[in-house]
């Protein structure tokens, strides 16, 4: 199936890209345009790699420059308590965040990564299963009820002590207990089995599961550098909403991405009118001379209101001049404060790279490719440290100090109302409590002004 824009209701879906590392974590990111899933091996040091350093500042690039609307991690290696200032490292303004950490044990674990205006349309839990991790994600949405499936099954060893008999034992029970529920269901993942092997015998039961199922498996070519199929993308046999998919490889691990189309209706973004003017771009040698110029012809014999007013007109005239309005229709969404023009020049040129590895597909051209892209990582890393430093430099008080090192760490204080108290008495428990507070501080006032 070839990949093409969809139209105005149609879905992208990134499917992932899962990571085989031996002493670090994996991802697997998932793109929804509508519909879309991305599976993520950051580039990155396999022997070295943590959490941390996982290309948190990729992964969040890839979301917001694919347009991904939901993404799902396999390995994210994120504890139970104490990574809230990661996950705001690898959540973008638009997205929410919620994490299935492996509990125990360090290591695997599933993220999902999701737009903020499909919140109230998703639904999330962890499954309870042993011989490998699996997570749900159920889209309601109009009269579309889609349910996600992301799964990790980790290779069989005597660490973990896992087998694939135990693995074979355990997913038929998963496949049976969704069979028979309404809505689409979608499968994806990194199964860890050479599913293009017909002898491979993990491929053989995979097979002869999804046919007793009525489930079809489409990823037909490789996805990771050896030349093995190991990430699966199942739907339900004549998928209705399944449009298209694409195998890539975005050079950021051996595992390749694989992008589908779903056709389904989700939330646009708000869209406004803003008027700014290109002050960056403005020669200020030459604006200071007509400003100096401007400020000479001001010197005359007139009253002062007339004075500021003709000043006023002279100087809109100088700006509009050197720095025109300009008036666009923009998507509302939130922005990165940090993004300059050294950085978009900077993914221009990425862009550039790209285009010339995939038209030779050259080696050298990869590693240029890549280069570039640590070059362009490096810089979105110091211009945010820069624009932090600056905000914290200019914090007038606790409070703003709070607030912006809370933003760092991705603490959320978002305030809620008592849950212990009737939301009908809510009302006069506020009044009893502030008559008494007033009381108490009258009370206070007296007593001091008496002694």
């Amino acid at each position: 199936m070839s990949l093409t824009r969809s139209q105005a209701m149609a879905s992208t879906f990134l499917l992932f890209l899962p990571i085989q590392r031996r002493n670090g974590p994996s991802e697997v990111a998932v793109e929804i345009t509508g519909a879309a899933f991305l599976s993520l091996h950051p580039f990155c040091d396999v022997q070295r790699c943590t959490t941390r350093n996982i290309a948190t500042l990729k992964t969040w690039e890839l979301i917001i420059d694919e347009s991904i609307d939901i993404a799902f991690i396999t390995e994210s290696w994120l504890l139970q308590n104490g990574d809230d200032a990661v996950i705001a490292d690898l959540t973008p303004p638009t997205h929410k965040t919620v994490s299935f950490p492996r509990i125990g044990r360090r290591g695997c674990g599933i993220c999902i990564i999701f737009a903020k205006h499909l919140e109230p349309s998703l639904s999330h839990k962890k499954l309870a299963v042993t011989s490998y991790e699996a997570a749900e994600t159920r889209l309601v949405f109009y009269d579309t009820s889609i349910t996600f499936i992301c799964i990790y099954r980790p290779p069989p060893s005597k660490v973990n002590k896992l087998t694939e008999k135990d693995f074979f034992t355990e997913f038929p029970d998963l496949l049976s207990s969704y069979s028979d529920r309404p809505g689409d269901l979608v499968l994806l993942g990194d199964f860890n089995v050479h599913f293009e092997v017909t002898s491979n015998t993990g491929a053989k039961h995979l097979r002869n599961l999804f046919n007793d199922h009525n489930l079809t498996q489409v990823v037909c070519e490789p996805t990771h550098k050896l030349g093995h199929t190991l990430d699966l993308l199942v739907v339900r046999e004549n998928y209705p909403c399944l449009q298209s998919f694409l195998v890539k490889d975005l050079a950021l691990s051996d595992h390749k991405a694989i992008f589908f189309h779903l056709l389904i209706q989700k939330p646009h973004h708000s869209k406004r009118l803003i008027t700014t003017r290109n002050l960056k771009k403005i020669n200020l040698s030459v604006f200071q001379d007509d400003m100096a110029t401007v400020a000479s012809s001001l010197f005359t014999d007139c009253p002062d209101s007339c004075l500021v007013q003709n000043f006023n007109q002279s100087l809109r005239q100088t700006l509009d001049c050197h720095a025109p309005l300009c008036t666009r229709r923009v998507t509302d969404r939130p922005s990165s404060p940090w993004i300059t023009d050294d950085i978009k020049d900077a993914k221009r040129q990425l862009q550039k790279t790209e285009k010339h590895w995939r038209s030779t597909h050259l080696t050298v051209h990869r590693q240029i490719f890549t280069h570039q892209r640590s070059v362009l990582k490096s810089l979105h890393r110091s211009e945010k440290r820069q624009y932090y430093r600056a905000r914290l430099s200019d914090c007038t008080s606790t409070r703003t100090l709070f607030q912006v090192a809370d933003e760092l760490l991705g603490v959320s204080k978002d305030p809620s109302l008592p849950s212990s108290i009737p939301s009908s008495d809510l009302p006069d428990k506020f009044c009893k409590f502030f008559d008494k507070k007033i009381s108490d501080i009258r009370s206070e006032l007296d007593s001091s002004d008496s002694t």
